[in-house]
């Protein structure tokens, strides 16, 4: 039988590693952090203790709020990675510009 301190555990997805490993969806509950604002504490298998906290936009209260969010962090990732291939491409075309970082390394002597 619950007690009135244990809180009700429900279903939510965490997006936080959605471009990588996909929605996770998970089991846990929602309480307030040291600023008040809401987080996640949900099972988690891989972690040490079987659990861990999630804050901000890397969890939704329903799958297509999840789902939102993960096109929202693609079309950010494939801005950034246009502007990182542009900058390449450039320095591909302009040796001159190309960034040298020269290293020297001695050996010690005994």
């Amino acid at each position: 039988m619950k007690t009135n301190s244990e809180p009700e555990k429900r279903t939510y997805w965490v997006t936080k590693y959605a471009l990588t490993e996909g929605i996770h969806e998970v089991t846990g509950y929602v309480k307030s952090n040291t600023r008040g604002l809401p987080m996640l504490v949900a099972d988690w298998p891989g972690a040490p203790n079987g659990w861990a906290l999630f804050q901000g936009e890397d969890w939704h209260d329903s799958l297509g709020k999840a789902r939102e969010r993960t096109v929202r962090m693609a079309e950010r990732k494939i801005i950034a990675l246009q502007r990182l291939l542009s900058k390449m491409q450039q320095i591909a075309l302009d040796s001159t510009r190309a960034p040298i970082k020269i290293v020297v390394c001695e050996q010690e002597t005994e």
